[in-house]
């Protein structure tokens, strides 16, 4: 549910995708400003669905969809990113990462869930109060693995990057409860690895 404490959010669309048309966004959309959450909407012209980002689960599928449009789309994420990032303040770049890898994080005891319900950390070393970001990979809910996009490397933020079970295994309000504990996982330990507890977001792709 969408109120005035929904963090900040960042929406890119392409006007050329048919797997999710444009226009479901735009009541979310409405629905931020309307509360004041400080958000931006971006529609692009063409891209299609995901763009043909390359990442480690889509490796070699189509071709890039987007190579004309792609750095008015990276100057517009980072200068969103930086206005997130610092608050106004003067932040040092951060060049030494550490990872912390396949950390559970659901109280599910089978055997699906514990192959399933795990994340991995990728956080700046030596920093403190940290924007943390849990991101979710796509897939349509059946199909993919958690990774960490390129484009948020070396961004000064800890990146929580969560597999969560898949259909038809199980329903789609299974996958919801998984992201939910993950972002609850997030709250919990964002302060083991230098994050900020008031400072944690929400992303993916597509699914």
């Amino acid at each position: 549910k969408v109120n005035s404490n929904t963090p900040p959010t960042f929406i890119v669309l392409s006007a050329n995708d048919l797997s999710v048309p444009g226009t479901n966004m735009i009541p979310y959309y409405s629905r931020l400003i309307e509360c004041g959450v400080p958000t931006e909407l971006h529609v692009f012209p063409e891209g299609g669905h995901g763009w043909g980002y390359s990442s480690e689960q889509f490796k070699g599928v189509g071709k890039d969809k987007f190579a004309h449009y792609r750095p008015d789309f990276e100057r517009l994420l980072e200068r969103w990113l930086t206005d997130r990032r610092n608050d106004g303040k003067e932040v040092a770049p951060v060049q030494n990462y550490g990872t912390a890898n396949n950390i559970p994080y659901s109280q599910a005891s089978d055997e699906y869930s514990r192959s399933r319900c795990k994340l991995d950390v990728y956080y700046p070393l030596g920093v403190k109060d940290a924007p943390v970001l849990v991101w979710f990979h796509g897939g349509g809910l059946t199909g993919g693995n958690r990774y960490v996009p390129a484009e948020l490397k070396n961004s000064g933020m800890i990146i929580v990057s969560v597999n969560y079970r898949l259909m038809p295994k199980v329903g789609i309000t299974d996958c919801i409860d998984d992201a939910a504990a993950a972002v609850a996982w997030a709250f919990e330990h964002a302060e083991e690895y230098g994050g900020s507890r008031s400072r944690i977001f929400v992303s993916g792709h597509s699914a």
